[in-house]
């Protein structure tokens, strides 16, 4: 009666037939197990000859579980240290903007309006085009866009009257952790690789 309950395992993805391997009662499901062992053998390119060890194989796919646990949560680690550094960027970007477009306003007409005008936008294009740069995860992007704010906070401090220093102050303080983090992060994602899963892992 069983055979007539056998699923057809050629149609289910590796996935599926993992998670199926994972949860089948083989003793109460010989014909079952066969076929499934079967279609493993096929779907990996193992010699039909080769005897499949159960043990061993639930072994290394808990380990394999495990593994896979740990680097999805590291992925997301770095992905938000990632979208905490772009999402600075922005707003730095979107405040230079704010203080461009109120400096050309105030002093629109004079010559040293025209050299803000050039100088502030290009930065701020700048700074735009480096938080998108992270958005894709882009290493170079972020060191850049890190170091170039620190130089510009740097500078303000040591240039700028008195009375503006605390702004540049509070901004290196407030926008400088979330950019390294995005270093942190683009770097941590592009040096992860799939875990290897070794004896020494599933015993």
């Amino acid at each position: 009666m069983e055979e007539k309950f056998i699923p057809d395992y050629s149609t289910y993805s590796t996935s599926e037939l993992v998670d199926v391997y994972s949860r089948i009662d083989r003793n109460n499901n010989p014909l079952k197990s066969k076929a499934l062992d079967e279609e493993l053998k096929k779907r990996f390119n193992i010699s039909p000859d080769t005897e499949i060890n159960h043990e061993i194989v639930m072994s290394f796919l808990t380990g394999y579980s495990q593994n896979k646990g740990k680097e999805k949560l590291a992925r997301d680690k770095d992905d938000e240290m990632i979208k905490q550094g772009w999402i600075a960027g922005v707003v730095i970007a979107s405040i230079s903007l704010l203080v461009w477009t109120i400096s050309m306003m105030i002093a629109k007409s004079n010559l040293n309006g025209v050299e803000v005008t050039v100088y502030g936008i290009i930065d701020i294009l700048i700074i735009y085009g480096l938080s998108y740069g992270i958005y894709s995860k882009s290493r170079a992007c972020a060191i850049i866009l890190t170091g170039y704010f620190i130089l510009i906070k740097l500078n303000q401090l040591i240039t700028i009257p008195g009375g503006q220093k605390l702004f540049a102050l509070i901004g290196l303080v407030v926008f400088t952790p979330f950019l390294v983090r995005a270093i942190i992060g683009t770097i941590n994602f592009h040096r992860r690789v799939v875990p290897v899963i070794s004896l020494d892992d599933v015993k």
